[in-house]
């Protein structure tokens, strides 16, 4: 690892969801940086140690204006007073969920760049930008199954006129890409004398990433880089190509296991159910608690589950706990929910609120080891355990890092961050082994 330098971070990461914090904070761990996640409403930039800062603004599912003030907030705090001007990243999601048009042109207009390079492609995870279309296992994100809501187009470029106007939206091609980076530049420089302030960037393969990385790199902090974590570490190795990077094993506590998922991709899902169907096979012990839609809507109903998470802990088994295994309860949920009157903004916040209560009822009794998939989820277990800062320690698979949080009571918690459409079938089963051995 580099040295520490206790009085400002060498690197910003702003995200609007606490998993994406993660995953891309994970990112620059392994390029050999001392690296913190926080909540950025809680968190006091300039007190840090750790060489990056990665903050959430939690603003995926707010307004925009409650977006564009709590990204103005977190920057009046964060630069204010540093002596030495930090690199910034506007970590994005790779399908494009949340407000990046409005979140990426507030940091261009108020840190005076002269644009931002949007590159949301993540090859690595299946997430390409080609021809200005977004897609996610080569189909276009608007056709497949992301979660609870998909974008009514996959060309990123329209998504982010509709909201700033086209005459702000520019967008390098891969053949652009093919060029040397002098003449991107200019490309760059024709958009910007043209007004464009966001530049959507093709990416099919992470050589394209290293190229646009290269390109932000030549241009000297005048271009804000936009991103998912494919761009980020395109970034690591141009920004930090010196460092060496982390190699160290973490030894984990003898602890119980608890396995918390809230997200509502297919991918999950299938995760889920193939961790469970392990355990099965195995004949280890575990307490399923699959919420059902009364539970997760309404507290009053959580006493017989709050009774199994009780047992299950007296029993030493392992907890999984999930609001959906299947599109099916998703609609069982929302069909539950338009019952009772509630909007969409209701049924995530209801949700949250269930898992918290769960979590808590689990840290009233024990500290263990967890698995927490979905950026809501985890903030509503950091809320449970009243802490807000997360020390990345350790790489478990591509962007799904090992990370350690010490609550106000001295109690290490040890947790598992997984972007709910992240990884392969077997990735929470073999994040379960990790913790295990």
């Amino acid at each position: 690892m580099s040295d520490k330098n206790p009085k400002c971070p060498k690197v910003f990461v702003i995200a609007d969801d606490l998993t994406g914090a993660c995953d891309t904070a994970l990112e620059f761990y392994l390029a050999g940086l001392t690296t913190r996640v926080e909540i950025a409403e809680k968190c006091k930039p300039n007190s840090t140690q750790e060489e990056v800062l990665s903050v959430s603004t939690e603003s995926r599912n707010t307004t925009g204006d409650a977006a564009i003030q709590k990204i103005n907030v977190f920057l009046a705090n964060a630069l204010s007073r540093n002596v030495t001007k930090p690199l910034l990243y506007k970590k994005v999601d790779s399908t494009m969920r949340g407000h990046i048009a409005l979140e990426s042109i507030t940091i261009v207009e108020r840190q005076g760049f002269e644009c931002a390079l949007i590159a949301p492609a993540f090859p690595q995870q299946q997430r390409q930008t080609i021809n200005g279309h977004q897609l996610l296992y080569n189909t276009p994100i608007n056709n497949s199954t992301t979660g609870t809501s998909s974008p009514s187009t996959s060309h990123v470029p329209s998504m982010l006129g509709r909201v700033l106007g086209k005459r702000v939206i520019g967008h390098l091609t891969l053949q652009d890409l093919e060029k040397d980076t002098d003449t991107i530049i200019r490309k760059i420089k024709y958009f910007i004398q043209q007004g464009n302030r966001l530049i959507v960037c093709d990416a099919a393969n992470p050589q394209d990433l290293r190229k646009i990385a290269d390109t932000i790199n030549k241009c000297q902090q005048s271009i804000l880089p936009v991103g998912s974590g494919g761009l980020a570490r395109a970034l690591c190795d141009t920004w930090f190509r010196d460092t060496k990077p982390a190699t160290k094993k973490q030894e984990l506590p003898d602890c119980p296991t608890v396995i918390i998922s809230g997200s509502t991709t297919e991918i999950s899902f299938t995760q889920t159910r193939l961790l469970i169907k392990e355990l099965n096979n195995s004949s280890q012990p575990y307490e399923l608690i699959r919420l059902q839609p009364k539970e997760l809507l309404q507290a009053d109903s959580l006493s017989l589950t709050l009774k199994r998470i009780h047992n299950a802990i007296f029993s030493q088994k392992t907890i999984i706990i999930t609001t959906a295994l299947g599109d099916s309860d998703v609609r069982n949920t929302y069909t539950h929910a338009k019952q009772l009157g509630l909007n969409k903004a209701s049924v995530n916040s209801l949700i949250q609120q269930t898992i918290l209560v769960l979590v808590r009822e689990i840290a009233s009794k024990i500290t263990a080891k967890t698995i927490v998939c979905g950026g809501a989820t985890i903030r509503s277990m950091l809320d449970a355990i009243d802490t807000h800062s997360l020390i990345v320690k350790n790489v478990v698979e591509p962007s799904v890092p090992l990370l350690q949080t010490v609550t106000p009571e001295n109690r290490c918690w040890w947790i598992i961050s997984k972007s709910g459409g992240f990884g392969d079938p077997n990735t929470l089963l073999r994040s379960f082994h990790y913790l295990k051995h």
